[in-house]
């Protein structure tokens, strides 16, 4: 001990109030603390930084003791005084409202007092904000309660002794505290053996005492709350998280290294006796040292007793418990491995040393030590601990598939009398398999046994979140807030969900209010970096810009809180605040600049879109040239704001965009009803259709249309003059220098823009006008329909469809393309048949025998007999862990990234993780976009759009519809965009139908999306063939059967050997020819705007008759069709959506509604 540390040293730094000795002192002794002395020390130092007026750090030291004991009174008391000094209010009195809820006889009852004193005066007023307030001194809390002691074994039972064996030794933290709480609230008596140190005390002996009361983990009741019957029972833990929890048994590696023993503690003269002359005695006493806390004292007293009595198991197990509980991981296991040497038939002595194996990283020995322990189990009880506790470590590593088997396992022993801890485990594996429905009946199986449970809530709630049961979801969710108080990570993670849940439904400022209480309840900044950055992103959304610049700001000052180990999602927000904020600077700086007359796509860098995309930090390019492409950073955000469309035009146009906009929902899991992406939908598909009218209308008057370059993208690709340039329209070569003919592109630029402005979240980006480096090595689309060990929630449902058509491809190609672009040849019987009796991606990786892919062959309608580049359905084994290269070797081939799938692209070679999750795969598709295949594309929907445009000119319903469908089939299948590619597919036939004057009236069937009914097929006409029944409205469907009456009366008037008058006679012999029921329909398109309207509504029996004329064999169907209202007026009826909105601050308020304040 130095002078320093002397008792009078200390009495005199304290009288001389000289707190910066005391801290540099307190600085050391924190150095190797470790328990309840390093709380105390803890509190201690927060002490004395307070008095020095060092609120923030001294708010740190007593989160750092709340972290360790969320109940310590005296630490909610001195934070809640420490915001009150800062002026955070709502905090302190959160923190008071947490020691309110701790009052217990055991708790310090000044502390409570002066908790509800300063409470009621912040309530009143009298203790203003900012207020300095007295302390209390730093009081030691209360010592853990020892569990009964064990009866010791009778003397004559030469069976290993199995009580006093501490149940779940090696449990969490949090699980051992909840425990310890309980028992103090209990009114459990403290022993004085483990009472608690004093204040600042010193020493080694108070050092180990405190430790040890901090790591001991008391003989319990077993998970369902029943008396034991077997003190080997695990410990309870807490009730599972979103995250996979820690398992009961396993603690952190890195506390088992690194640590020299103490000194052993002296033995009390009485108890070396006992240790000497009766083993069994000497065993019972040393339980009750462990689980009291003393676990120094105890190993020190069984070091005797197997010193004269060698090879005692007992002694063996209980010392090989102390030491885990001291973090001696390798020496328990050691113990552990004596112990069974001598009685290798006893269940425990395996499932201790699995629970320290486990805690050492070495989770194959856990496991199979586990396994043996439930070989060995004998009573059903106890063996459905040991599969809960093997079931546990595996749901660890994400082996959700076995830990589901073995908490099922668990189940059926112990059926009815199941705990809460047993069902909300089994249920996170079922929610984590992508089994949401069978994970939600378990969750509510758990709370009917514990109601009160906010982790159970929590992961209800999430799980509803993801079927989109709104309602329930919001229900469970707040249930989880309120039952933690408002505040703790349970609080900010209910929050954070409730918010993700209404920004998906398109209420934003919703949002913003969950993301508010979210940031008030967390209390580490790390937390508060998501949350303030998808603020930002509502904020963004609805056009308050500087509300976003602020929060992406904040979210980029917030990188001090980053540490070695924060998350890769983390390090990704901070990241994005930067791309966001720029992205906010330049919505803002075009706010009221017409649409036409600028484009993202074709200001923004390059590399500035890459990076955005791919979401990671800047490149050394960039980092060198981005304070030249930067927005302006200091916007004028006080300009006036110009007047609004007016209402007699606005609204008619948000009417006919509500109806249209509602037919792009899906109707199946993980899609939420987004109201603000239906009416941007429907207005897309409104302004797209009034510029087709349009365009059909200058063609049928001779005249050209052309549109600005300046708000274009297809102006903005780089290498030369329009000609010049590969996979340019040949409409685009014969423009000007300031437009350009309007092409297809042009038209999906209508549709782009407005989904890039509804949610500027999303990288809306067309591929080819990212950096050419990037568009060469093909940057494209990545969907997942199964990953690792979970069934993806939106798209599972194409799953055994797409495997079928890989293993179809297979056989047509006769092998697969590996990571090296070289192929893998299915060359023998067997490799083949095991390829056609996959039922798994697991199936399907094993026969052909490394990561690979197959190419989707997609024919050509312009070019018959020619074939277009598909998707690429692709299978990667995720649990491949590469050996590292020795020294001076090269390093071995990575996990295949696939590099995107792009032939010569090399795969990503980054650095494997240690623990990869054991068997998993993922099967998913994949479509690079490379300049090869954009000049296919280019060419195919080139020639589509102008049969689209020529049948329109010519009223030809059925061949546009036809068009139509076959371009969106083309464009699912190109996936030009970074992200919003399918959507942006869906919205172009709404349009199309829109502008021939037969508005789609159909939702889409449950569970069908129209992006995978074209991914998966090799023929346009097959995907016609699946949409046009559902899709098609009456007037395409009557047009079609009047075409198809007229050719059977053709073929049916040579059949009989009368030759069918052709138009041209007809017009010879002065006679008009008959105008078919197709033309009739196509000719009304373009009538007058009221006569079209007339000519919609179900109820004129002229309509009826035509339908029913059309086709005797199909008339019920015809009537019923013509029956189905239309989704909105006419088109041409409506206002011009490019005039009535045609700036961004125009649509942005457009989309957002009267509910949301003008920007």
């Amino acid at each position: 001990m130095s002078s320093d540390d002397a008792p009078g040293a200390l009495a005199a730094h304290l009288e001389k109030k000289n707190y910066s000795a005391l801290i540099k002192q307190l600085d050391s002794a924190l150095g190797d603390s470790e328990g309840g002395a390093r709380v105390q020390l803890l509190l201690n130092r927060g002490f004395c930084l307070q008095q020095l007026g060092l609120f923030r750090k001294a708010l740190k030291d007593y989160d750092a003791v709340l972290e360790a004991q969320p109940a310590h009174a005296v630490a909610l008391l001195h934070r809640a005084k420490v915001l009150v000094a800062l002026k955070q209010k709502e905090d302190a009195l959160a923190s008071l409202g947490e020691l309110a809820r701790c009052a217990a006889l055991t708790v310090d009852l000044a502390a409570l007092l002066e908790g509800q004193q300063l409470a009621a005066g912040l309530a009143s007023g009298d203790v203003k904000e900012g207020a300095k307030l007295p302390l209390l001194p730093a009081l030691a809390p209360p010592a853990p309660p020892p569990a009964p002691a064990p009866a010791p074994a009778a003397a004559s039972t030469p069976a290993p002794a199995k009580q006093g064996f501490a149940p779940g030794f090696l449990s969490s933290p949090a699980a051992r505290q909840q425990k310890q709480r309980e028992a103090a609230n209990a009114g459990v008596e403290q022993p004085d053996a483990a009472a608690a140190p004093m204040a600042l005390a010193t020493g080694p002996a108070a050092s180990e005492a405190a430790g040890s009361a901090a790591l001991q983990s008391p003989a319990a009741e077993p998970h369902g709350g029943t008396p034991s019957s077997s003190s080997s029972s695990s410990a309870a833990t807490e009730e599972p998280t979103a995250a996979a929890p820690q398992p009961p048994g396993l603690g952190s590696r890195a506390s088992s290294v690194g640590s020299s023993p103490a000194p052993s503690p002296a033995v009390d003269p009485l108890h070396q006796l006992v240790a000497r002359s009766d083993p069994n005695q000497g065993v019972g006493l040393a339980v009750q040292m462990v689980n009291s806390g003393q676990c120094r004292e105890a190993i020190a007293l069984l070091d005797l007793l197997l010193t004269n009595h060698p090879g005692n198991m007992g002694a063996l197990a209980a010392r090989g418990t102390a030491k885990a509980l001291l973090g001696q991981l390798q020496e328990a296991v050691g113990d552990f491995s004596e112990a069974i040497r001598h009685e290798p038939r006893f269940h425990d002595f395996y499932k201790r040393r699995g629970q320290a194996l486990a805690a050492l990283g070495d989770d194959d020995g856990a496991v199979r030590d586990l396994r043996q322990a439930i070989e060995l189990s004998d009573d059903p009880v106890t063996k459905a601990e040991n599969h809960e506790e093997l079931g546990r470590l595996l749901q660890k590593q994400k082996d959700y598939r076995r830990a589901q088997a073995e908490f099922e396992a668990a189940l059926a022993l112990v059926g009815s009398s199941a705990g809460t801890e047993l069902l909300g485990a089994l249920g996170l594996c079922q929610v984590s398999q992508g089994d949401l429905r069978e994970g939600i009946a378990t969750y509510d199986r758990a709370l009917q046994l514990a109601p009160q449970s906010k982790d159970l809530w929590l992961n209800l709630g999430m799980a509803l979140k993801e079927l989109c049961w709104v309602e329930r979801a919001e229900e469970a969710l707040r249930k989880a807030a309120k039952l933690s108080c408002g505040v703790g990570p349970t609080a900010v993670h209910a929050y954070r969900l409730l918010a993700q849940m209404k920004q998906g439904l398109g209420d934003h400022l919703g949002a913003v209010a969950e993301l508010n209480r979210g940031i008030a309840a967390a209390d580490k900044e790390a937390q508060r970096i998501e949350l303030r950055f998808l603020r930002g992103a509502c904020y963004h959304a609805v056009g308050q810009h500087r509300e976003a610049v602020e929060d992406y700001q904040q979210t980029l000052e917030a990188q001090a809180a980053l540490t070695p180990g924060s998350s890769e999602e983390l390090v990704s927000f901070i990241c994005l605040a930067f791309y966001q904020k720029e992205m906010a600077l330049y919505a803002r700086a075009n706010l009221d600049r017409h649409v036409l007359s600028f484009c993202p796509d074709a200001d923004l860098h390059p590399e500035f879109k890459e990076l955005w995309c791919k979401k990671g930090p800047p490149s050394g390019e960039f980092v060198s040239m981005y304070r030249s492409i930067m927005q302006p950073q200091h916007p004028n955000w006080a300009a006036a704001k110009p007047a609004p469309p007016p209402k007699k035009l606005l609204l008619p146009l948000l009417e006919a965009a509500d109806a249209v906009g509602q037919l792009v929902q899906y109707s199946h899991q993980g899609f939420l009803p987004n109201r603000r992406q239906q009416r941007m939908a429907g207005l897309a598909a409104i302004e797209l259709a009034q510029a087709l009218q349009q365009l059909a209308a200058d063609r049928r008057a001779g005249r050209e249309t052309v549109v600005p370059n300046a708000g274009s993208s297809v102006t903005a690709r780089p290498g030369g003059p329009p000609a010049a340039r590969p996979g340019t329209s040949a409409a685009l070569r014969s423009g000007s220098a300031s437009h350009h003919p309007f092409g297809w592109r042009d038209a999906m630029d209508i549709v782009v823009r407005w989904r890039q402005l509804a949610e500027p979240n999303d990288q809306v980006i067309w591929v080819d006008l990212l950096t050419e480096r990037e568009f060469n090595q093909g940057f494209g689309s990545h969907t997942p329909m199964f990953t690792g060990q979970t069934k993806c929630v939106r798209y599972y449902m194409v799953f055994d469809r797409a495997l079928a058509l890989m293993k179809r491809c297979l056989v047509e190609q006769g092998c697969a393309i590996d990571a090296n672009n070289a192929p893998v040849p299915l060359d023998s019987p067997d490799r083949q048949a095991a390829a056609q009796g996959a039922r798994t991606a697991g199936d399907m990786w094993r026969a052909i025998g490394t990561d690979s892919w197959v190419v989707v062959p997609v024919q050509s309608t312009m070019r018959p007999g020619h074939a277009l580049e598909g998707t690429r359905l692709t299978v990667v084994n995720l649990g491949k862990q590469p050996a590292r290269a020795a020294p001076g070797e090269a390093e071995p081939d990575a996990v295949l990234q696939l590099a995107n799938g792009v032939r010569g692209a090399a795969a990503s070679t980054g650095t494997a993780k240690p623990r990869p999750q054991p068997d998993s795969f993922e099967f998913s598709i994949r479509t690079p976009v490379t300049p090869a295949r954009w000049v296919d594309y280019d060419e195919e929907l080139e020639g589509l759009f102008g049969r689209l445009v020529a049948a329109l000119e010519e009223g030809e319903v059925v061949a546009a519809a036809e068009a139509a469908l076959r371009f969106a089939y083309y464009w699912y299948n190109f996936m030009p965009l970074a992200r919003g590619s399918a959507f942006c597919g869906y919205v172009s036939m709404l349009g199309a139908f829109l502008a021939m004057g037969a508005p789609v009236r159909a939702k889409m069937p449950p569970s069908y999306q129209t992006d995978w009914e074209a991914i998966l097929e090799s023929s346009p006409e097959a995907f016609l063939q699946a949409v046009s029944p559902w899709m098609y409205p009456p007037e395409v469907r009557q047009a079609q059967q009047a075409q198809q009456a007229q050719q059977a009366q053709q073929q049916e008037g040579q059949h009989e050997g009368v030759q069918p008058v052709r138009d041209g006679e007809q017009r010879a012999q002065g006679q008009q020819p008959a105008e078919t029921d197709a033309g009739q329909t196509a000719r009304q398109a373009q009538q007058p705007a009221q006569q079209q309207q007339d000519a919609l509504q179900p109820a004129q029996p002229e309509r009826e008759a035509d339908g029913g004329s059309g086709g005797a064999s199909d008339g019920q169907t015809s009537a019923a069709a013509a029956a189905e209202p239309a989704a909105c007026k006419p088109v041409d009826q409506l206002p011009k959506v490019i005039e009535v909105l045609s700036t961004m601050r125009q649509r942005l308020e457009a989309l957002n509604g009267p509910d949301v304040p003008r920007i």
